[in-house]
């Protein structure tokens, strides 16, 4: 199956394409991003592959991929085509001008200005679990994949695996295959239990065709001269006519990775890079390299994938960091949307601090750091921002200690929330201590229930509920004006799960929790006495998600409610009796199945979701509501169907009735808008296509009234 997509024409071409760049700039910084559209917010500040080729440069990690083509950065992910996000290992076929990507799930994407073909094959394959692709190596038309229980052989004239070679270890062992190479008919493999070697002229299916010709792993390889080189610890050798190793030089530190041009050999070490001449190495480069990971040999340059730094483009001169926007790093803890994205690094419930700062995000992503370690969460708070700390208290945007009247700072903050008259925070020590704080006092609300708190929402009455870590269990719901707690710890309070994961209050003012073991919701979330209890929802006869994991909930501005899950995510209409939406990894550019957290951002209607792997996020067709609606866009307007799919229209009432006229008055489409957004389809109440024309839209309450009446052009 080959789909195609917009990258294509760029491996033939010495420029990439007008609407290829065109088309990155919209999706990454315009207003009115497509409903539907999908964005990847990944950080390459740690890169783990590279290869290049005279006027391309392709990098990654597990997260995301990236281009670089005269000096233009160009992300390349699911949402443009390839089958899984990042890359566990890459390599280009010069000759076929094909690139190929290989996945730690055991996908490969191969990709040339015909669009991307995907490779599944190896996913049917059920006795490995683990069935990464850790090398490729290119060698007559074909592409040899070192597996992590084999060899396997694609044939890039028909992109299809031809051959496989997996008990090829003594006594038809399963060997995982960590680097490769094959030169003059050759394959030379690095494995798990040594330096195999087999003959591409003999029966490679039969194990007794290999042979181990050192008991060593962890070689790397490469090719000078028609000559196969392979480097262990600091020691070089080269690989003799007869199948031996020859001991070629030794250098004064550990080579990470050896590599060659049609004039030298190389090696890369933490000190920087080195070209052997003769029997010894000469220092070329020097440099701090001590997370580097493999290299690349770019003209007169190095490319080095840096685990803590990104892409390194090192010479004689210079050294730069190729890096595109995104993140400080993937291992974002969380999330929230205020003004702006925001994005933190500190874990609350680890005590080692993170000392990265925080990330926001406004179109343009932008890291900052801060001399107080271990930001665990942002709130802005009567136009001041706070940031919350593991063990220094409060802070604010430079960094200075905010004074809790009467309070040491050395205090640890897990969460913040405010309202229009308080903000208030949490501490999970002494028995979870609320902060509040008016604007110009703070006040000390101590152990008002729990012993390990986790994050805290506010209902729309001020009551304050407390998610517990999951690990203790139980939600708290605290009255600061009663200064009383009310508890909810298992299934005799009508949880499916003691063990609490998310936690979220919906716009009708219901208190929505994530357990281990499905949702459950309450339905006052500003009233609670000892009677009250939780309620599972039901959707067609049964508990909604019984036994998944909510490690996730949102609201959105339909008051939908998104859930994520180990297995990826579920949009609960706002009646809940309809699943609106279902995002797995496999049936949208989702990054992974395992969600962490949502931030929804009720203007857009963009909800962000953090995953284990990375952040994306996906432009849904809801909005907040403008209860006056006196600013109702409609984008875009006139629209040509060949560019969108669909019209937008935002600012409106909640929930309110959409119609679609003719000029005479004919009614051709209906629906309802999600908050405050409606979206048009271009089809009719027939599901027939619109012709082109003029059409009339108009909205009503729920009463009848008419609200808005607008005009759209559709050109065909």
């Amino acid at each position: 199956m080959c789909t195609r997509l917009f990258v294509e024409s760029v491996f033939m071409k010495k420029w990439i394409s007008t609407s290829l760049f065109l088309g990155l700039l919209y999706i990454g910084t315009a207003q009115e991003i497509p409903i539907g559209s999908w964005r990847n917010h990944i950080s390459f500040s740690g890169v783990s592959v590279v290869v290049s080729t005279d006027n391309l440069i392709f990098a990654g990690n597990e997260a995301g991929l990236f281009m670089v083509q005269e000096g233009i950065i160009t992300p390349l992910s699911k949402v443009n085509g390839l089958s899984r996000p990042g890359a566990s290992s890459l390599a280009f076929d010069s000759q076929s001008q094909k690139l190929i990507v290989g996945h730690s799930s055991g996908e490969i994407d191969i990709v040339d200005e015909n669009g991307v073909a995907n490779i599944n094959s190896l996913l049917s394959i059920t006795q490995f679990a683990n069935k990464s692709i850790n090398a490729i190596t290119i060698y007559e038309n074909r592409a040899f994949l070192g597996t992590a229980f084999g060899i396997g052989v694609i044939d890039l004239e028909s992109n299809e695996i031809i051959e496989f070679y997996s008990e090829i270890g003594n006594n038809g062992q399963v060997l995982g295959i960590r680097e490769l190479i094959v030169s003059a008919g050759r394959i030379l493999a690095s494995t798990d239990s040594g330096l195999l070697l087999g003959d591409l002229e003999t029966n490679l299916l039969d194990f007794n065709n290999w042979t181990f010709i050192s008991p060593l792993s962890d070689f790397q390889l490469t090719t000078f001269d028609e000559v196969v080189y392979a480097s262990w610890e600091n020691l070089l050798f080269q690989l003799t006519s007869q199948n031996e190793l020859d001991t070629i030089a030794s250098a004064n530190n550990a080579i990470l990775d050896v590599n060659s041009d049609e004039s030298a050999l190389y090696v890369l070490t933490r000190n920087g890079v080195e070209q052997l001449n003769v029997n010894s190495f000469i220092p070329i480069i020097s440099e701090d390299l001590d997370a580097a990971s493999s290299f690349a040999v770019h003209g007169s340059e190095f490319l080095v994938a840096d685990t803590q730094r990104g892409l390194l483009q090192l010479n004689e001169q210079s050294s730069t960091a190729l890096i595109p926007n995104g993140p400080a790093k993937n291992e974002i803890q969380g999330i929230k949307y205020l003004d702006k994205l925001y994005a933190v690094y500190q874990n609350p419930g680890s005590a080692i601090l993170d000392s990265t700062g925080y990330s926001d995000f406004d179109g343009v992503w932008t890291n900052v750091g801060l001399p107080v370690p271990g930001i665990t969460d942002v709130e802005v708070f009567q136009s001041q921002t706070f940031f919350s700390t593991a063990a220094n208290g409060f802070i604010d945007l430079d960094g200075e200690e905010i004074d809790v009247s009467g309070q040491r700072n050395d205090i640890s903050i897990a969460a913040m929330s405010s309202n229009f008259n308080n903000l208030y925070a949490i501490s999970p020590r002494s028995g979870n201590d609320i902060f509040q704080y008016d604007g110009e006092t703070w006040q000390v609300f101590e152990q008002v229930g729990g012993v390990s708190a986790a994050d805290l929402r506010l209902s729309f009455g001020g009551l304050i509920w407390i998610r517990e870590d999951p690990a203790v269990g139980g939600i708290y719901a605290f009255s600061p004006e009663l200064n009383s707690t009310f508890s909810f710890t298992g299934s005799a309070d009508g949880l499916p799960s003691s063990s609490v994961r998310s936690l979220a209050i919906d716009l009708n003012d219901q208190v929505w929790i994530g357990t281990a073991e499905g949702p459950a919701f309450i339905s006052n979330a500003s009233f609670v006495e000892s009677q009250t209890t939780a309620f599972q929802p039901f959707f067609e006869g049964r508990p909604f998600l019984e036994g998944e994991s909510i490690n996730a909930i949102a609201v959105d501005g339909g008051n939908r409610k998104w859930f994520g899950t180990d297995e990826g995510i579920w949009v609960l209409s706002e009646s809940d009796e309809v699943i609106d939406q279902r995002f797995t990894a496999e049936n949208s550019p989702l990054l992974s199945n395992e969600i962490r957290e949502f931030a929804y951002d009720f203007e857009s209607g963009e909800m962000f979701i953090l995953t284990d792997i990375g952040l994306c996020s996906y432009q849904s067709a809801s909005s907040q509501s403008d209860f006056f609606q006196s600013d109702v866009t409609i984008f875009p307007n006139p629209i040509r169907t060949n560019s969108q799919e669909f019209i937008t229209i935002k600012g409106l009432d909640f929930n309110v009735n959409l119609k679609v006229t003719t000029l005479n008055g004919e009614l051709i489409y209906e629906t309802f808008a999600v908050g405050g957004t409606a979206t048009w389809n271009l089809q009719t109440l027939s599901n027939e296509q619109a012709q082109g024309g003029v059409y009339l839209l108009f909205t009503s309450s729920f009463d009848g009234e008419q609200t808005f009446v607008g005009k759209v052009a559709v050109i065909r």
